[in-house]
């Protein structure tokens, strides 16, 4: 680029040069400036979304220790892809980082998440947004109801390897550490004993059945007001309730039909009805 622009000088700057010369050169050395620059934003713009693409393609393996909402103290391994790539031949390897102190809690642990084919031979593939989960484990088999365990539950952690490919056969890994003790301020597994726990879901269950069952019962008595037949109480109650709307018809001076109607009495004729008589 330099040659080129020492060139251009030689050959168009002599002793007679004038001042649309000079603006020649500046304006060449300027337009010069700026292609270069553009050609440098747009080779850096390629390599950045060429990085944006593998970013969102590649795959990416999450792996959790995953607390299951709907229940009082029920525990998964959660493995999903996250990403918007396909995961191939995904492996996962757990390990027991605990002291001897935490085996034989740590051991019942993995017997129960280690449980699935899947964790001891891998899953093949995992689309984007794909989970999967173990074999779910309580803290109340666990722990066998001995409060000491259930602090040793807390401290627990085990570290997870997970490898991975991706549709080139790039291969991936990544480490997590399942940390028990993230459970640790969760009220709703550690507030209360493991029978108040299951006493005070019980009472929500039983009270879900009694609204249901009044639901129930609602539906049932207004379906059947809707399709029986009249009874005879109820026959004289709207008998009573049409004499009433003639005094205050008469009070008012308002036009009084020869049979009031009741649409559950005599219900209105379709439309359709209606254009057979009238044919």
């Amino acid at each position: 680029m330099d040659k080129t622009i020492i060139d251009f000088l030689k050959s168009h700057i002599s002793e007679q040069t004038t001042l649309t010369d000079w603006l020649s050169v500046i304006i060449y050395a300027f337009t010069l400036a700026v292609a270069s620059w553009a050609a440098w934003t747009a080779k850096r713009a390629l390599a950045e979304n060429q990085k944006i693409t593998r970013v969102h393609t590649d795959p990416f393996i999450i792996v959790k220790l995953d607390h299951m909402v709907e229940s009082i103290n029920w525990f998964r391994l959660k493995i999903a892809n996250e990403s918007l790539g396909h995961a191939f031949k995904i492996k996962i390897e757990i390990k027991n980082k605990n002291s001897r102190k935490y085996s034989l809690l740590a051991d019942k642990i993995l017997s129960r998440i280690n449980t699935p084919n899947f964790m001891i031979r891998g899953v093949n593939h995992l689309s984007p947004s794909e989970q999967k989960f173990s074999n779910f484990f309580t803290m109340d088999k666990v722990i066998e109801q001995d409060q000491r365990n259930t602090d040793m539950f807390f401290n627990l952690n085990f570290e997870v390897t997970v490898t991975y490919q991706n549709k080139n056969k790039k291969n991936f890994c990544d480490v997590y550490i399942l940390d028990f003790s993230e459970f640790k301020d969760v009220e709703r597994i550690t507030s209360k004993s493991v029978y108040d726990r299951h006493l005070d879901e019980f009472k929500k269950i039983n009270k879900n059945l009694s609204d249901l069952k009044s639901e129930q019962i609602k539906f049932k008595n207004e379906y059947e007001k809707a399709n029986r037949g009249w009874t005879e109480t109820e026959l004289r109650e709207k008998v009573s309730y049409f004499d009433k709307q003639r005094v205050i018809r008469k009070a008012l001076n308002q036009v009084q039909p020869d049979d009031l109607v009741d649409r559950r009495v005599l219900p209105r004729e379709s439309i359709q009805k209606i254009r057979r008589k009238n044919k």
